[in-house]
C-alpha cells in the first residue's frame, strides 16, 4: 500500500478498506476501496493538497457536500461521504464499471451522432433535476460523465461549490486552481463577472455536446450560427440549434435552465425569447464587448490555472510559432476571412531572421493547429513545434469597413503572457495591423531575452496589392490544390511583377504540375532570385537554392561553372536545414539536392530517401515529397514501403493517372514481359505524359514483371499525338526502351532494337558491356577504333580502357598526345573533357606498361568532375587499382558515391554495383555484398544468360584489374 493509501485508510477508519490507487491526475487522485458494511466497491477521490490548510473549513465542506448528496437521480452519481483534515480533502462515490466520455473520445475521436445525442440529453436531464433543487454543477466536462452500460452518469455534483464555500480566507484563484475547467467554462465564469447559475452549466454541456459530435472543442463563440458547420450532417436540426444556443457568448441568449436545454434537444418548443438566428440581434457595441470578454477570458483562464514551473529546456526561446487567428464576422473567402491563415504567413515571414529569431513554417502550423486562438491551444502548438514563443490573436469585424485586431504573445517556456495589444484599421489594410503586431512581438521579446539591435524589414510585399491573392494561393498550395494555387499566384504576379515570393511559388507549382525541368518555371525561379531582398532567412535561402537550380539548367554540365552552382545550391539548403530542421519544405529540398546531385556530392540514395521521408513525417499532405520517395523505395528494394507511399499520395491526389497506374501495376504481381492484362489495356488509354512519369517511377524497380519495359514498349510504339512534342516523340520513347532493355539485362534485345546503333546512342553502356566481354571482340575493336579517330572527346576518352585492356600502348600513346594537344575550336565543356582525358590516357598507358603506381597517381590527378557520369568506367578502373594495391577502404569510399544522376537509367550503374559487391566480399562485409548482389540479380532475373553468368562469378577476387577472363 502506498503512502497516500495508508493515509486515506487512517482517515476512513474501519468503514472502508482501501484496495489500491487506480488513477492519478494533476487535479486529483483516485483510490479504489471497499465499503465494508455493504461489501461494495467505492471510489475515494483525494483533491489537491494545495487546497488543504487553514483556509479550508472541514465542516463547511461536508455541509455543502451534503446538499449535493441528497440529489437522487438515475443520471447523477451520488456522494456517499466527504471530509477534510489537516492533510486530506476527500469524498467517496460509488464505483462505476465502464469508462468516461473522455476515455471514449480519446479512443474513438468522436461519438456516433445517436450516442452523443442520447448522452447529452441524459446529462441535460441530470442538470435540470439539480437546477430544480438549486444546485449548480459548475464543472461539466467529459471526465465527469461516466458511461454505465447504456446510460450516462454525471459525477462530482456540488464539489466546486463545496470547495468555494469551505475557503473563508483564501481565494481559490490566488492558489492557482480554478473552480471549473478551461475550455468548458463560459467567459463570465472565468472572469468571475457573475455568480455561477444554471446558464453556466448549460454552456459547459453545450461544449461537451459539440465535442462529442465533432471530436474537438468548439471555436470561439461568434454568433448564433458559428458552430453549425463542423457538426456531422446527420445531426438532428433540433440538436444542432440547441447546442448553438447553449454556446452563446452572452448568458442572456442561452437557455435559462437545463430543463429548456433538455427539451430543445428533443425538438420541443421553448418559451424563452430566443428563436434562432436573427430573431434577436445583440447590439454591435455589446457584441464587441462580449467578444473582448471572451478573448480576455481565455487569457485570464490561462493565467489563473497555470502554476509557476521551471523553464523547459527543450523549447527554443528564439523559435516563434504564429497560430491562425480567429476571425469574427468574416467569411473564409472574403477580404477578412483570408487573414485567418494569412496572419500566420505574414507574421512568420516578418519575424523570421530578425536577429536570432526563427519562425515555424506556416505549412507546419496549419497542419498541426487544432481548436481556437487561446493560450492553451497556442501553448500546445508551441510544444509540438519546439517553439518557446507563441503568437495568437483575433480579428474582429467592426462596422461596415473597420477591423480590430487583438494579438497575444505567450512565453510557452514559463507559462506566461508577455503582452496583449489591440489595434484598429480599415479592412483593406490588415497588412498594417500585421506590421504593428510584428513590431510589438519584437519589442516584448527583447525585454525577456537578448535579441540585439534589429529593425523590422520594410518588406515590399507588406504593401503590395498582390498580397491578398498571394495569401489565397498559399492556402490552396498547403492543401495541394495546385491548379487553384497557380491561378492565385498568377494573379499576384500580374498585380505586382516585383513580388518575389509570388514568382517563387509559381515556379514551385509549375514544377509539380508539369515537370521537374519545365522551362517556363525556370523563368519564374530566376526572377525570384533577382528580387530576393528584404525577405526572412528561410524564404531567402529557398529562393537562392531554387534560382540556382534554374541557372544550372542553362549552364553546360560538368564545367567549373556548373559545379560552382551545384555546390552553392547544396550549401544554401544545408544552411536552411541547420536553421529549420523541422520544416517539411526544407527537408524536401534537401532530398532534391541529394537525389539530383548526390552521387557527385557523396550523398547515397538511402540518405536522399531519408530526407523525403522526414518531409512526409513532418507534413503527410506535402504531396511532392512522395514521388521520389516512391521511386527510391522501390529502387532500394523496399516495395512494401513504396506501396504505402503510393497509397498515401493517392489519398491526396486521387486523379493522378500516372501514379494510379503505378499502384495498379505494383498490385498486379509478376507477369511475363509480353503478357497483355488489364493494366496494359489501361496503359494504352493514358496520355503519353502520364506514361512517361509512370515509367520513370518504376524504372529501377526490380520486379519480375519488368513493368518499366512494358511501359516503354508502349511509348516506343506508333501512337497518335497526345499532349505535346516532348512526350509525343516516338524516337525518345524508343531511346528509353533501348536503355531499359540493357538495364534489365536484355542486351541482345537492346542491340536488336537499336538496329546497329546501340554504341552510338549509348556510348558509356557499350563501353561497360565491351569491357565485361559481353560484346564480341571484333565488334568492340571496330567501334573503339572508329571512336579513336573521331573528334568527339567523350568517345575518345571512353575508348581508352579498351585499348588498355588490349595492352595497345601505341594506340594509348597516340590518343594521349591527341587529347593533350590544344584543339583549334572547342566549347568550354569540350576543353574540360580533353583536359581530363589527357590525365586518364597517361594512367591507362602506365597500366598497360604494368606500372600501377604511376597509373594510380595519374588517375588520381584527373579532374573527373569535368567529365561527369559519362566517364564512369574510369572511376571503376581507379577503384580496382586501389583494391589491388590493398587500399580497400579508399576503393569502397569511391564506389559509395552514386555513379550516375538519377535521371539516367544505365546498365553502367549495375556494373558499378557488381564491383561494390566484390569489394564488400573482399572486406568481409557479407551483408553489403549480399544487398548489392540481390539488387543486380533482381534486375537481371529475366536477362540474358551471359549477364547472369557474369554476375555469378563477379565477386571472385581473382579477376584482374580490368575485368579478367570472360565468364
Amino acid at each position: 500500500m502506498t503512502g497516500l493509501a495508508e493515509q486515506v485508510q487512517t482517515v476512513l477508519g474501519a468503514s472502508y478498506r482501501v484496495e489500491r490507487e487506480i488513477a492519478r491526475g494533476s487535479a486529483s487522485r483516485l483510490l479504489l476501496a471497499t465499503d465494508v458494511s455493504l461489501d461494495r466497491l467505492v471510489v475515494v477521490k483525494v483533491l489537491p493538497l494545495e487546497l488543504v490548510g487553514e483556509g479550508v473549513r472541514a465542516e463547511r465542506f461536508r455541509r455543502e457536500i451534503t446538499v449535493s448528496a441528497h440529489l437522487q437521480h438515475p443520471n447523477i452519481l451520488p456522494v456517499l461521504a466527504a471530509g477534510a483534515t489537516d492533510e486530506l480533502l476527500y469524498y467517496v462515490m460509488p464505483y462505476v464499471e465502464g469508462e468516461s466520455v473522455r476515455h471514449r473520445l480519446a479512443r474513438d475521436g468522436r461519438l456516433p451522432v445517436a450516442d452523443a445525442v442520447r448522452i447529452l440529453r441524459e446529462v441535460a436531464d441530470a442538470l435540470a433535476f439539480a437546477h430544480a433543487h438549486h444546485v449548480v454543477h459548475r464543472d461539466v466536462k467529459p471526465e465527469n460523465i461516466l458511461l454505465q452500460g447504456e446510460h450516462a452518469v454525471l459525477a462530482d455534483f456540488g464539489i466546486a461549490r463545496a470547495l468555494a464555500a469551505s475557503h473563508s480566507t483564501v481565494r481559490l484563484t490566488e492558489s492557482g486552481t480554478m473552480l471549473g475547467t478551461r475550455g468548458y467554462m463560459p467567459p463570465e465564469q472565468v472572469l468571475g463577472l457573475t455568480p455561477a447559475d444554471p446558464r453556466t452549466d448549460v454552456y459547459s454541456a453545450g461544449v461537451v455536446g459539440y465535442e462529442m459530435l465533432t471530436g474537438e472543442l468548439p471555436p470561439l463563440p461568434l454568433s448564433s450560427g458559428a458552430a453549425t458547420s463542423p457538426m456531422p450532417p446527420d445531426t438532428p436540426p433540433a440538436v444542432r440549434a440547441a447546442i448553438v444556443r447553449a454556446l452563446e457568448i452572452d448568458p442572456e441568449l442561452r437557455f435559462p435552465s437545463a430543463r429548456e436545454f433538455r427539451d430543445a434537444l428533443s425538438g420541443a418548443p421553448t418559451p424563452s425569447a430566443w428563436r434562432g438566428r436573427g430573431a434577436r440581434r445583440v447590439p454591435p457595441a455589446k457584441a464587441l464587448a462580449l467578444v473582448a470578454v471572451a478573448a480576455v477570458a481565455a487569457v485570464a483562464a490561462y493565467l489563473v490555472v497555470r502554476a509557476p514551473s521551471t523553464v523547459l529546456a527543450e523549447l527554443d526561446p528564439y523559435r516563434v510559432v504564429v497560430a491562425p487567428y480567429d476571425v469574427l464576422g468574416g467569411r473564409p473567402d472574403d477580404e477578412l476571412g483570408v487573414w485567418r491563415e494569412g496572419m500566420v504567413d505574414v507574421l512568420a515571414r516578418s519575424l523570421d531572421g530578425l536577429g536570432p529569431l526563427r519562425t515555424v513554417s506556416p505549412t507546419t502550423v496549419v497542419r498541426r493547429w487544432r481548436g481556437r486562438a487561446d493560450p492553451d491551444a497556442a501553448e500546445e502548438l508551441a510544444r509540438s513545434t519546439g517553439a518557446g514563443v507563441a503568437v495568437f490573436g483575433t480579428l474582429i469585424a467592426a462596422g461596415a469597413d473597420s477591423v480590430r485586431m487583438r494579438t497575444t504573445v505567450l512565453d510557452a517556456r514559463e507559462h506566461r503572457v508577455l503582452d496583449e495589444s489591440e489595434w484598429r484599421d480599415v479592412r483593406a489594410r490588415v497588412d498594417r495591423l500585421a506590421d504593428s503586431a510584428a513590431a510589438a512581438v519584437v519589442r516584448h521579446l527583447a525585454q525577456t531575452r537578448p535579441i540585439g539591435a534589429v529593425r523590422l524589414r520594410e518588406a515590399r510585399w507588406h504593401v503590395t496589392p498582390a498580397l491578398r491573392p498571394f495569401l489565397q494561393g498559399e492556402q490552396y498550395y498547403r492543401r495541394a490544390a495546385l491548379d487553384s494555387a497557380r491561378v492565385a499566384y498568377e494573379r499576384a504576379v500580374a498585380l505586382d511583377s516585383t513580388f518575389a515570393l509570388a514568382h517563387h511559388r509559381l515556379r514551385s507549382v509549375l514544377r509539380w504540375l508539369s515537370h521537374e525541368t519545365d522551362a517556363t518555371s525556370f523563368g519564374y525561379a530566376l526572377r525570384a532570385g533577382e528580387l530576393n531582398h528584404g525577405l526572412g532567412t528561410r524564404d531567402s535561402l529557398l529562393l537562392v537554392a531554387d534560382s540556382v537550380r534554374a541557372a544550372l539548367d542553362g549552364t553546360p554540365s560538368y564545367t567549373p561553372g556548373w559545379w560552382a552552382l551545384a555546390r552553392r545550391r547544396a550549401a544554401a539548403i544545408e544552411l536552411a536545414v541547420g536553421r529549420y530542421p523541422e520544416d517539411p519544405e526544407v527537408r524536401y529540398e534537401q532530398g532534391e539536392v541529394g537525389y539530383h546531385y548526390g552521387g557527385d556530392l557523396g550523398v547515397r540514395d538511402a540518405r536522399a530517401l531519408s530526407a523525403f521521408e522526414q518531409a512526409i513525417a513532418l507534413d503527410s499532405m506535402f504531396a511532392p515529397a512522395y514521388l521520389h520517395a516512391i521511386e527510391l523505395s522501390a529502387a532500394l528494394g523496399h516495395v512494401a514501403q513504396a506501396r504505402r507511399y503510393l497509397d498515401a499520395y493517392l489519398r491526396q491526389s486521387p486523379h493522378d493517372a500516372s501514379v494510379r497506374l503505378v499502384a495498379r501495376l505494383m498490385e498486379s504481381g509478376p507477369a511475363p514481359p509480353d503478357s497483355a492484362d488489364a493494366a496494359d489495356a489501361t496503359v494504352e488509354t493514358l496520355p503519353r505524359e502520364a506514361m512517361f512519369l509512370a515509367a520513370y517511377l518504376t524504372r529501377r524497380w526490380a520486379d519480375s514483371a519488368e513493368t518499366a519495359i512494358r511501359l516503354y514498349r508502349q511509348l516506343a510504339a506508333d501512337r497518335p499525338s497526345g499532349t505535346g512534342a516532348e512526350f509525343d516523340d516516338r524516337t525518345r520513347g524508343r531511346a528509353f526502351l533501348i536503355a531499359m532493355l540493357a538495364y534489365r539485362g536484355h542486351v541482345r534485345a537492346a542491340f536488336a532494337t537499336a538496329n546497329g546503333e546501340f554504341a552510338e546512342q549509348n556510348p558509356p553502356e557499350f563501353t561497360q558491356l565491351a569491357l565485361a566481354r559481353l560484346v564480341s571482340p571484333d565488334t568492340s575493336d571496330a567501334v573503339f577504333g572508329r571512336w579513336a579517330r573521331e573528334d568527339d572527346a567523350i568517345k575518345v576518352v571512353l575508348s581508352l580502357p579498351w585499348w588498355a585492356q588490349r595492352a595497345d600502348t601505341a594506340m594509348l600513346a597516340s590518343l594521349s598526345e591527341r587529347l593533350a594537344a590544344p584543339p583549334r575550336r572547342a566549347t568550354h565543356q569540350e576543353l574540360g573533357v580533353r583536359a581530363y582525358g589527357a590525365h586518364v590516357a597517361r594512367a591507362y598507358l602506365a597500366l598497360a606498361r604494368r606500372d600501377s603506381v604511376s597509373a594510380l597517381r595519374a588517375i588520381a590527378d584527373a579532374p573527373d568532375s569535368l567529365c561527369g557520369w559519362r566517364c564512369v568506367p574510369d572511376r571503376l578502373f581507379r577503384a580496382r587499382i586501389l583494391a589491388d594495391r590493398g587500399r580497400l577502404r579508399e576503393a569502397v569510399a569511391l564506389l559509395d558515391r552514386r555513379p550516375l544522376p538519377p535521371e539516367v537509367t544505365s546498365v553502367t550503374e549495375l556494373f558499378w554495383r557488381v564491383e561494390r559487391a566484390r569489394l564488400a566480399a573482399a572486406q568481409g562485409d557479407d551483408a553489403q555484398a549480399a544487398r548489392e548482389h540481390a539488387l543486380v540479380s533482381g534486375l537481371w532475373q529475366r536477362g540474358d544468360p551471359a549477364l547472369r553468368r557474369y554476375l555469378a562469378v563477379a565477386v571472385n577476387p581473382a579477376r584482374d584489374a580490368l575485368g579478367g577472363d570472360p565468364p
